[in-house]
């Protein structure tokens, strides 16, 4: 992915979360393409953003963004994060009004690697051990993660961080890893801004 491209994501992620929330997170099948990245799995931004970054607010200048668009209408996921050590790092869970219903990281969960569970509403289920259960209140979720850097001095540090989320259905946990299928549907459109399409929705839609 080209680092404008993603950094773009992250502005567009934010501004989107505080403008028109609930209208954002209903175009589940919008969102993926703002991140540049299928759901269900993270879109990591390499480097941090920088005052030329115009068009919507402003992500942190002292973080590396991972952002990840849940879909758990199918089953649970496993998300898995590194050990950091002692740098910071938060993976706040976002639900359809951007209210954060989970937010594990360095200050909340500790600074070793942690597996987490992210449930759907009604779940039932037998949570694995070794996993820590996160309730959402809705099936689709937005995580829009940070890791502490100091700018490019330990870039690479961060990176290595951020390779290590991964998302992985239930159903998968403990086998081989495959690809996110991805399906875009001919009915949407490709190229008129996510924003310009939320806001040109109609009471129906």
């Amino acid at each position: 992915m080209l680092i404008t491209q993603a950094l773009t994501a992250v502005a567009l992620t934010i501004a989107a979360s505080a403008i028109f929330p609930l209208a954002s997170h209903a175009q589940s099948k919008i969102v993926p393409q703002v991140t540049q990245g299928p759901a269900n799995m993270f879109v990591n931004v390499p480097v941090s953003s920088s005052a030329g970054l115009k068009g919507a607010m402003h992500s942190n200048l002292d973080s590396l963004y991972s952002i990840a668009w849940l879909d758990l209408t199918q089953e649970p996921l496993v998300i898995a994060a590194p050990g950091t050590g002692a740098r910071f790092y938060l993976l706040p869970m976002l639900d359809m009004w951007n209210n954060v219903f989970a937010s594990p990281g360095w200050r909340t969960t500790g600074k070793q690697a942690g597996p987490f569970l992210v449930t759907p509403p009604g779940w039932a289920g037998t949570v694995p051990a070794g996993l820590s259960q996160l309730p959402a209140p809705a099936s689709f979720v937005w995580v829009i993660g940070r890791a502490r850097s100091s700018r490019t001095a330990d870039y690479a540090a961060v990176q290595k961080i951020q390779a290590g989320y991964t998302v992985t259905p239930l159903s998968q946990m403990g086998k081989k890893s495959v690809p996110v299928n991805v399906k875009v549907e001919p009915v949407m459109d490709m190229k008129t801004s996510p924003k310009i399409q939320v806001d040109t929705l109609s009471a129906a839609n």
